[in-house]
């Protein structure tokens, strides 16, 4: 994963930092799948991306993009934190239970099962 992140982005010091926090665990109680996430506390980037989910947008996003609202902001956050969600494993299911829809604002970064109808 860090040698395809660089090959992809390139070798800067700031990129090759980055590689070298991240780690494809199998996270969760019964273990799951893989997931991208810090190798140092384990935790996914999903749920550290959707924990940010309505705060404030750093004063340097603002900086680059004045004209930012904070509606925007979550937005991209919840975005981004879905985005990588749908790169993890589904929890375990009961067997024959269909797929819930993902409601990342239920438990800030937890998959919750939903109505298709809502």
């Amino acid at each position: 994963m860090r040698t395809a992140l660089l090959d992809f982005a390139s070798e800067t010091p700031d990129n090759k930092d980055a590689a070298q926090r991240i780690a494809v665990l199998h996270t969760g109680e019964p273990r799951q799948g893989p997931r991208l996430c810090l190798s140092r506390s384990g935790a996914s980037f999903a749920e550290v991306v959707l924990s940010a989910d309505g705060g404030p947008a750093p004063s340097c996003v603002l900086e680059q993009l004045p004209d930012l609202t904070q509606d925007e902001w979550n937005a991209v956050i919840h975005v981004t934190g879905l985005t990588l969600m749908a790169f993890e494993p589904e929890p375990a299911r009961e067997v024959g239970q269909r797929p819930g829809r993902i409601d990342a604002g239920a438990g800030k970064g937890n998959r919750q099962p939903r109505s298709r109808h809502s």
